[in-house]
């Protein structure tokens, strides 16, 4: 049985790509589906030729339909690359936290004026942060927060910080989104499947209290995973038409990637030889693995991250499924 009742429901989707140019009407963002959008603003990622932070844009601000945005004000989400806050001194986090705000409500007023849409009262921040560089990103958040104090901030928690918070901490921050994906093997070429079985997230919940409200995000999207020398590096935010450019990508099977020479890519550093492969979970296996937690834990909201058709089609009947029943 849920640990939530059904009144207090909030639904919500992710929109996580640069661009919005639906194909046709089974493309286009379910608006009628939910009632709270995440919409990701842009990444402060980290400059090898500069040695600065660089903000990444995701959003380019183009659209002029405001029923893009659903029925409810939107959320602000911008991604900070760990490697940044390894860079960077604690002294940097006050300067770096009022570019990223100033970056927001620029891009909050071009909404605005286009769209006659205002953002929500919440700020969220994503970031997987490590026991190295969380105090500084706990510094990072509260310098946002004096910088907005009439909103709510939150952030995002993978569920490795979720079972682990003596080690990783618990953010500043009014609540937190939990990211229930990005587990399972940890350099396993072979398959594009997540393991999300409940008998793998079983080791997540065995303590279910966290000191901050949740709300809950589930994979729908897929995401593109970095493996060099069998070793998974991380998970890098390319664009979908990365595959277009033969000149330095060789596909290799479903879902896969080589790259063919050393280069920098949409911020990310590429070696020749490495390998990208999108990683999706199996709608059943999603559909066992929102039935388990939400039964485990109390949450406000439940998001799908991201709407990315067409890897999201195969996910269109369990988002409504799970909307009508939690």
């Amino acid at each position: 049985m849920s640990c939530k009742s059904k009144q207090e429901n909030t639904h919500a989707l992710y929109s996580w790509t640069a661009f919005y140019q639906p194909a046709d009407s089974i493309a286009k963002l379910p608006s009628d589906a939910f009632n709270h959008l995440y919409l990701h603003y842009f990444d402060v990622t980290w400059s090898d030729e500069y040695n600065i932070p660089l903000p990444k844009p995701s959003f380019r601000h183009q659209f002029a339909d405001s029923a893009f945005y659903g029925k409810n004000p939107f959320t602000p989400v911008i991604h900070i690359e760990n490697r940044v806050l390894a860079q960077l001194p604690m002294d940097s986090m006050a300067p770096l936290a009022a570019k990223m705000n100033s970056k927001m409500e620029l891009l909050s007023s071009k909404i605005l004026q286009q769209s006659n849409v205002k953002p929500a009262d919440e700020i969220q921040v994503d970031c997987n942060w490590t026991p190295a560089t969380k105090e500084k990103y706990f510094v990072l958040l509260l310098q946002l927060k004096q910088l907005q104090p009439q909103k709510e901030l939150s952030a995002t928690v993978n569920l490795y910080a979720f079972k682990e918070k003596a080690t990783m901490g618990v953010p500043p921050v009014t609540r937190v989104m939990l990211q229930c994906y990005d587990i399972g093997r940890s350099n396993d070429t072979s398959s594009n499947n997540v393991n999300l079985d409940p008998e793998s997230l079983a080791g997540y919940f065995k303590d279910n209290v966290y000191p901050l409200p949740l709300d809950l995000a589930f994979p729908v999207a897929g995401w593109m995973v970095q493996y060099r020398d069998g070793k998974k590096l991380g998970y890098p935010y390319l664009f979908e038409f990365f595959r277009e450019d033969t000149s330095l990508f060789k596909a290799q099977g479903e879902g896969q990637y080589i790259v063919r020479k050393d280069t920098s890519y949409q911020g990310t550093a590429l070696k020749i030889n490495d390998l990208l492969s999108r990683e999706t979970v199996q709608p059943a296996v999603l559909a066992s693995a929102i039935k388990y937690i939400t039964g485990k834990i109390k949450y406000r909201r439940i998001a799908f991250w991201y709407w990315n058709p067409p890897v999201t089609y195969q996910y269109r009947d369990l988002i409504r499924q799970t909307f009508t029943t939690h």
